[in-house]
């Protein structure tokens, strides 16, 4: 014969004491939580049909997962080598670099906060960046240099990107400066791709 099952709350259960005001208040808790937290896993509802957050990162994984997941692991690689030689850049040095970007896209009647913006960048952003950039120039250009005659080539072959009233001098700095900048880009991937083979890399995902 089945056993009965006693639906009736103990006169001593802990249920007993709780109100229906408690219990009302429960409840609209943990809607407000469900409204603000569901955005975690809703993406979007589409005449009630659910289109979930996993199905987005998921598309984007497929689409640029790889890319993403390479770019990071050259940062921290980077970042890893710049830490081992003990490189900074100063905060000054990235303040004057900022300071040009801004001046150049300023002179050309762009919104500089609106350029960065387009480009899904923040002025934080962009001085990681530079930080970056500028670290790199220091490990690399330790043993770059520059001679006058390929100064003096430069500037007979490239006359015409010099704006107008540039002193000879201030073509020499230009010139030094654009043929050390190429020397580094040149060294650059050598650079990353040694620092690849002698890194210890496991991809526990892949795209």
């Amino acid at each position: 014969m089945p056993r009965k099952i006693n639906t009736k709350v103990r006169k001593n259960s802990p249920f007993r004491k709780i109100s229906p005001l408690y219990l009302i208040i429960l409840v609209v808790v943990l809607l407000a939580g469900w409204a603000g937290y569901k955005g975690w896993i809703i993406a979007a509802l589409v005449n009630g049909q659910l289109i979930s957050r996993f199905t987005i990162i998921s598309q984007l994984e497929k689409q640029s997962g790889k890319r993403t997941l390479d770019s990071e692991i050259t940062k921290v690689l980077v970042q890893q080598e710049i830490n081992r030689q003990k490189i900074t850049a100063s905060p000054q040095d990235i303040d004057n670099e900022v300071k040009k970007i801004e001046n150049s896209v300023t002179s050309q009647g762009q919104n500089f906060n609106e350029l960065l913006s387009g480009q899904g960048l923040t002025r934080q952003g962009l001085r990681e960046q530079i930080r970056l950039q500028l670290s790199i120039e220091k490990i690399l250009g330790k043993d770059a240099s520059v001679s006058a005659q390929e100064i003096d080539q430069y500037i007979k072959d490239n006359k015409d990107i010099f704006p107008s009233g540039t002193t000879a001098d201030k073509q020499q700095e230009m010139a030094k400066q654009q043929l050390l900048q190429s020397k580094i880009n040149e060294k650059f991937q050598t650079w990353l791709d040694d620092l690849n083979k002698k890194a210890k890399i496991t991809r526990f995902v892949q795209f």
